[in-house]
Parts: structure tokens; sequence; C-alpha cells
């Protein structure tokens, strides 16, 4: 989690529990008054480690329904197109952040003010919204990731400057914008685009897959959670349904997945990274298995690997080393070519080489991230950092250290 979100986290729990915060209250009843229920009795709390969560007053079984937001209660495509004029070419999300911000500019005129009031104040610590010159200081990974993020932006604000010069007039000038499109990037889920509208093609630059979903988006994440969202016909309206596959227990907090991604994923798009997640992986360039291990390819074997694309997907985890990985070191590492193919796609490799040659050869490669890594960090360590984003991108590179040693542990 990192000890910037936790310093967040202290100063937030001396507050009232959310769940008896007049924000939440008077969401929960602007959402009855759409149709919502309540169903499985859930409750917006304060937990140590996440912050702001929810939980349920009752234990709720395996394979049930969660919550069920009737769509009327959502900013989906189509609230966009009957709340504000839409003749301009823009992406959902855009057209989505637009609509979010000209709304909270309106206070408590907005129809839709009281889940405007539920959202957070303060984006979370994305690593694009570091200072440039603290970001000059971040790995290429995150450098790469924050220009295509900055650029999505500063093309959403170029567009609305020139198809809404009013509108600018009256959020541009402030952060409202930016906050806006964070907020639509870290919180909106997922519909299916010919559900919600078949008549878009006009006006969007994409599908409307994208929309707002009031309450279910206080959801934390978890990389073990298993829950399946869709959208259903209940007694002919449509509610967006989010179904749990595992049991919660009464008062615990209760955990959605936003997919499987790994920490740099959930750093890069949320602002946070979690322990242990499963789906952390150490990954590898071809070129840089070869120099480290190496590696001395004749043309034959370079063909098989290109051939069969295992150049791709090369990273150990948790689970071990990926198939492909595994692939290319055993081309690299035999001399005898008639049997590659079948034993490859078999997956029934010599135990020497198992038991032997690949330990060793993830040793090396777990050596030389460690290395890579541990650079990487010091850069940030001993530089003077001040943004949130900046601080925890250095406590996601410590982790990543730590998760190396975790890896030499469990395989090497």
């Amino acid at each position: 989690m990192g000890r910037t979100l936790r310093q967040r986290l202290k100063k937030q729990s001396t507050k009232i529990d959310a769940h008896y915060n007049n924000t939440i209250v008077n969401l929960q009843k602007w959402m009855a008054a759409k149709g919502w229920k309540n169903k499985t009795k859930l409750r917006i709390r304060v937990f140590p480690q996440t912050g702001r969560g929810i939980s349920s007053r009752t234990k709720i079984p395996s394979d049930e329904v969660l919550i069920s937001i009737p769509l009327d209660a959502m900013i989906t495509y189509n609230t966009l197109a009957s709340e504000m004029l839409i003749n301009e070419k823009l992406t959902i999300h855009e057209y989505l952040a637009l609509f979010l911000a000209m709304e909270a500019n309106k206070g408590s005129d907005s129809k839709w003010f009281h889940y405007i009031k539920s959202l957070p104040e303060e984006t979370p610590s994305l690593p694009w919204l570091a200072m440039p010159k603290e970001i000059r200081l971040f790995p290429v990974d995150f450098q790469t990731d924050i220009d295509k993020n900055i650029t999505s932006f500063n093309t959403f604000c170029y567009r609305i400057q020139n198809l809404r010069p009013n509108v600018c007039s009256a959020i541009l000038e402030t952060s409202l914008l930016k906050w806006a499109f964070i907020m639509v990037n870290t919180r909106a889920v997922h519909v299916d685009p010919n559900i919600i509208s078949n008549n878009c093609s006009n006006v969007l630059l994409d599908e409307p897959y994208m929309a707002l979903c009031p309450f279910l988006d206080m959801f934390n994440h978890h990389y073990l959670a298993k829950t399946e969202a869709s959208i259903r016909t209940n007694m002919n309206s449509l509610t967006y349904e989010l179904r749990t596959s595992t049991e919660h227990k009464r008062h615990d907090q209760i955990f959605i997945s936003y997919g499987p991604h790994d920490n740099f994923k959930l750093l890069s798009e949320y602002g946070f990274f979690i322990s242990k997640n499963q789906y952390d992986v150490v990954k590898f360039s071809l070129k840089e298995v070869i120099d480290v291990l190496k590696f001395q390819l004749d043309e034959r074997r370079y063909r098989f690997i290109k051939k069969h694309n295992l150049q791709k997907n090369l990273y150990i985890g948790y689970d071990g080393v990926s198939f492909n990985l595994k692939a290319v070191l055993f081309v690299g590492s035999v001399f005898d070519h008639s049997n590659i193919n079948s034993i490859v796609f078999s997956d029934s490799y010599p135990e020497q080489f198992l038991n032997k040659v690949v330990p060793l050869f993830v040793g090396l490669l777990i050596d030389f991230s460690f290395e890579k890594f541990d650079y990487d960090f010091n850069r940030l360590k001993d530089a003077a950092i001040s943004s949130d984003s900046a601080k925890m991108v250095k406590e996601y590179l410590n982790y990543r250290l730590n998760f190396l040693d975790d890896l030499r542990k469990n395989i090497v």
C-alpha cells in the first residue's frame, strides 16, 4: 500500500465513520428515489488499510448479487445524449469527463449533486501527476506510460478548447477538468456498448463502453476478489449487477476485481499497489535474456523462437517461469535440435533442465533485474521529491525489490 497512502488514511480515520456522513446518507436517499434497493445491507466505512470501503451488515453467500444499480442512477452515454448537446467528436471517456466537470461546476443546482459530492475531492497519487523534474527520475517504463497519459489529457483539453470555448472559460481555468478526467478513468465501469446505445457512431470516436456508477465505485479492488458484472432486465428496466463468487462475512470489507492487473497497472491507472499481488511479474526482452545468460543462438534456433512468437511474454512470477521464457531457456541451452519442437510444445522438459538449469538461469535473471530495480529506486531515494505521486512511485520501486526477493526464495 505504501507510507504515502497510510498517511492519508491516518488523517481520514480521524473523521466520523463514513456511514453516518451526511453526504453518504444523502447519496443513498437519492439512489433510493431512483429505484435502488440495498438488499445486501451494504454500508460505507473507513478501513485502516484502504480508507473508504464497503462492508455488509449481514453475511453474503457465494454466487450472490452484491449490488444492483438501476441504469437511471448511472451516467451512461444515454445520460449524456439526453442531458447535454452531443455533436462533437469525442471519446466516451472525454464526454463523461466533460459532463462530470460541467455538472460539478453547477454545484447544488446539478441533478447529480449528491453523486458528485460522494466523489473524492483529491485525485489519487497517479505517476503522471508528479512534477516534471520528478518524472525525469522515473524508470523508462513509467516515463513511457506517463507520456501516454499526459498526451491523452492534453488531447482532451485541446478538443474541448476548440469545440466548446464557452465551456472552457468556466472549467478549464481550474483543475476541475483534470479532476473529472481522472475520476472517470479511475472509477468508471465497463458496460456493453450494444446495450447502452446503438446510435452514437456519428459523435463518438469509440464506443460507449464506459459509465459512472454511484455507490458501486466505492468498492476497493483486491487480486483475490472474484466478481462478475452484467446488465440485467429487472421489472422492465435495466440494472447493472455485480455478482460475487466468494462468501463475505458480516462487517468484513468486501472487495471486487477491477481486472487481472499487476501492480504497475494498478499504480499507473488507479494510484495504488498491493503487496503480494499474484499478477505481478518481472518481464524481460529476448535481448536481455540472451545477453544476461550469454546464449549463442544459431540461425535455426533464433528462427524457431521467432516463428513461434516465443520472444513475447518472457517473465517470472509467483507461479514460476512463463511458458515462453522456459522455452527460450531450453532452446538457448541445448545443442541437440532434433526434438526441440516436441519437447517445448508438450511441456515435457528433462528433469535435469527443470531442476538444475532453470533455477540457475532464473537466479541470474533475478540478479540482473535486482541490479536494475535497485538503480531505479536509489535515483528517487536520494532525490528531493515532494509530490505524493513521486513518493508513491518511490515506494513502489522499493516494493519491486522486495518482490524480487520473494521470487528468489520461491523459485531459486
